[in-house]
């Protein structure tokens, strides 16, 4: 209750600036909020027949009349003063009254006018007769309605009825739910064209919802246990009613728990009323507690919390005055921008409750409250077990990088190369412990993170968000973006950089450049997140960053000593293969584990769009070096393929894969086109074209995510504005990168010598005096001795 009054206070306290934003032709704008009453309670049987379901039967009477036996009560008497006595508790903690706050009972008309249109549409029909006389049911076809499940994700396929339910005589299937419930003796009810009974629990919500608020509604609240059924039930009987959607954002708000993360109940003894805790505390400490935990989240009733909420006053109420007296303070552009997140027209709109959270000062006192405890409950284990993978293969992509790039140079430079990638797993993935992640990650500034999370300290026992992961399982998967991002910088330095030169310079980029970067996109509260543009799995965090950082700290140092085009064509190019593949195996999890989970197949999509851009850049990319140089290459074809994944790497989630096709078949191509111009113009040695492939393929992916992006890009919205977004996004991550990784080069020229010696560099730092053995210091006997020549073969012979 407390956290839905706060949405429709803001809502209207910024209303004029969200009419700017959400109508461009100056119509009006209204905020309506309406909470309804049920005060006619069905007899419910929820019968649980999905397979990943338990098999038992929930069956509870109605309360209502129950209770108002109990108490001596009319059924109406006693709904007349429960209601009554929740608009007291909500007038304590400082609620403001809805606009509408329908009843139930005096809304049947609405409820059977709704009914007779879904039979009237074949959604429903009239159950069969029934030896119990439960003729006059209506019921839902549930079968009929194509989309039934996705807002829970569950699906009617593969359902065992037979096994799981026991179908009615009166339903033709056991998923259908009742819409209007014939009368049982003595029980209240009204007249229906089907007979006398009531409505379903289901059905009065829609109808309500649609004399107030329209066929569609701009946000749809409740608590998580309501998604399936009632929720999924709304949206099928609306929809198939009045053919339009019914509901553009839901927001389910988490309930609080007893100790030990266990639902509250009266049986448990463990259930605490609001008027319980209003006897010890101000509503105000209660709402300002409540509000604390965001919004998702399930929190973990406690006194001690509610004491320091209560402590907490004086903070409250600098951030109460903070909140009122900006808008005073704030120039009309910076309104505009803030008011974006509002959008009722955006999926974003589910963020305001952070924005919100923001305001008061005081608040991240209480961040210990917010993470729930690691639980049975809380942890979504399939995401766990996903996620968990996915760091797996993420961190093999690094080692595949090594080969990629050590089969790329000269003979004499294979293990300094592939050890620069061995460096960078372990010098980053100290430094992301110590301080990394809680930059990017911890706080809500608009650029980086504070120091809560150093040292990986409170992620051990902490959900992370929403995600269902544990912060650990979150911080280590990160973890892998950073070192995989690291090292590819290596690719424009090698063969010229001192190793020690470049462990400083990793782990400074990793901390200065990195974190920034991945806070300003990817957290709550970053700038360019909040601005709205996308980046799934880090087209510009890593690989536009990473290419940028690697071009500036190539041209600051210089090219190489020798440059034989020759003795550079005469890679090992096995190694380039199998360095390819290993990527593009790892990319798998690279893309597929930012969704974070399994269930609403975001991650099928991303893997199968990765697969699609890379397969399609692979072709266009033979098929430009045949038309450009006259030949295909085994070079050529690994590089397309690792052309493909980067550029879908920012919108894998966000492009279907037939869309995947063209933004592989075209980022190999620009990829193509700069790898000749680095090479022709020679302005920068960049020796393994880091620039050309990470760089500029990570820019394109992520103009094409603008483009391309399902509901937002430009061929489904027709709009340019995402693409500005992405536009805008990409070329301050880039502008940032150069800046910031000029200036850590300049602080290790002053300090060691980043180059290595022209004899270190003509003969590989295989050979200088810290160099890294390229065969096994222990002598190999050969299983037979070898004749020096043919000769000597053939005497001996003789």
């Amino acid at each position: 209750m407390v956290f839905f009054d706060t949405v429709a206070r803001f809502l209207r306290l910024w209303k004029s600036h969200l009419m700017r934003a959400v109508s461009s032709d100056g119509a009006s704008y209204k905020v309506t909020f309406v909470r309804n009453v049920t005060d006619i309670e069905p007899e419910l049987k929820i019968q649980h027949f999905w397979n990943s379901c338990s098999s038992s039967d929930i069956s509870c009477d109605d309360k209502i009349i129950k209770r108002s036996l109990e108490s001596g009560e009319t059924a109406e008497e006693l709904a007349r003063r429960m209601e009554r006595e929740m608009q007291a508790d909500a007038q304590s903690l400082g609620c403001i009254a809805p606009d509408f706050e329908p009843r139930v009972s005096e809304h049947l008309a609405e409820i059977k006018d709704m009914v007779g249109t879904l039979v009237g549409k074949e959604f429903a029909y009239v159950g069969k007769e029934a030896p119990d006389d439960d003729g006059g049911d209506v019921y839902f076809r549930v079968r009929r309605f194509e989309e039934y499940g996705r807002l829970s994700r569950c699906s009617l396929d593969g359902n065992e009825a037979g096994a799981r339910v026991e179908v009615a005589g009166v339903k033709e299937a056991p998923e259908d739910f009742v819409l209007w419930k014939s009368a049982k003796p003595k029980e209240p009810h009204w007249d229906s064209p089907w007979g006398p009974g009531r409505p379903g629990w289901h059905i009065e919500c829609s109808a309500m919802a649609k004399k107030f608020l329209g066929d569609t509604l701009d946000i749809h609240g409740g608590g998580p246990d309501l998604i399936f059924p009632h929720h999924e039930n709304e949206i099928a009987q609306s929809e198939a009613a009045n053919g339009k959607s019914y509901v553009k954002t839901w927001m389910h708000c988490a309930a609080v728990r007893a100790a030990g993360n266990e639902k509250m109940s009266k049986s448990l003894g463990n259930f605490v009323t609001i008027r319980d805790v209003l006897d010890k505390y101000d509503g105000e400490v209660i709402r300002f507690y409540l509000l604390s935990s965001q919004y998702r989240r399930p929190m973990l009733y406690a006194e001690s919390a509610l004491a320091e909420a209560g402590r907490n006053g004086p903070h409250r109420q600098h951030g109460k005055n903070t909140f009122h007296g900006s808008l005073k303070d704030w120039s009309e552009p910076k309104r505009e921008r803030s008011c974006c997140h509002c959008r009722l027209t955006h999926v974003s709109v589910g963020r305001l409750d952070l924005r919100l959270q923001k305001r008061y000062a005081g608040a991240r006192k209480l961040a210990a409250m917010r993470n729930l405890p690691l639980t049975e409950d809380s942890v979504d284990h399939g995401a766990v077990a996903w996620v968990s993978v996915s760091t797996a293969l993420v961190f093999l992509m690094t080692t595949g990088l090594g080969f990629f790039y050590g089969g790329l140079v000269r003979d004499t430079s294979i293990v300094s190369t592939m050890m620069m990638s061995v460096l960078a797993m372990g010098v980053v993935t100290l430094t992301w412990i110590i301080f990394g992640f809680s930059w990017a990650f911890g706080g809500d500034g608009p650029v980086v993170g504070n120091f809560e999370y150093s040292l990986f300290m409170n992620l051990d026992m902490m959900m992370w968000s929403d995600t269902g992961l544990p912060g650990l399982c979150f911080a280590c998967f990160h973890l892998t973006f950073v070192v995989l991002a690291s090292a590819i910088i290596s690719g424009s330095l090698v063969e010229r950089i001192q190793l020690k030169a470049y462990v400083v310079l990793v782990a400074l980029w990793s901390l200065l450049v990195y974190a920034p970067l991945c806070h300003s996109v990817w957290a709550e509260g970053g700038w360019i997140n909040d601005m709205g543009h996308l980046d799934f799995a880090g087209g510009t965090v890593v690989h536009l960053s990473s290419g940028v950082s690697g071009y500036v700290a190539g041209a600051i140092l210089g090219p190489r000593f020798h440059i034989d085009k020759d003795q550079e064509s005469s890679g090992n190019i096995p190694f380039v293969i199998l360095g390819a593949s290993m990527m593009w195996f790892g990319w798998l999890g690279f893309n597929g584990g930012s969704a974070y989970g399994v269930k609403d197949g975001v991650a099928s999509r991303a893997i199968a769009s990765t697969l699609a851009s890379s397969a399609s850049a692979l072709s266009s990319w033979l098929l430009t070096e045949r038309m450009v140089k006259g030949r295909c290459t085994g070079i050529g074809a690994s590089i397309g393929a690792v052309a493909g994944l980067i550029c879908i790497t920012p919108g894998a989630g966000y492009i279907v894969p037939p869309l995947a096709l063209i933004v592989g078949a075209l980022g190999a191509p620009w990829c193509f086109l700069w790898v000749e111009i680095m090479n022709r113009v020679q302005l920068v040695d960049d020796t393994l074209d880091a620039f050309a492939l990470h760089g500029m393929g990570g820019f394109a992916g992520t103009i094409l995510t603008g483009i391309f992006a399902k509901d937002k890009g430009l061929v489904y919205s027709g709009s340019f504005q995402l693409l500005g977004k992405q536009s805008l996004g990409a070329l301050a991550c880039a502008a940032y990168a150069a800046a910031a990784t000029a200036l850590i080069m300049l602080l290790i020229y002053l300090v060691m010598k980043l180059r290595i010696s022209e004899d270190v560099a003509l003969y590989g730092q295989e050979e200088s005096p810290y160099k890294f053995a390229t065969h096994s210091p222990m002598p190999i006997k050969p299983i037979r001795p070898l004749p020096e020549s043919s000769e000597e073969s053939a005497s001996s012979t003789a």
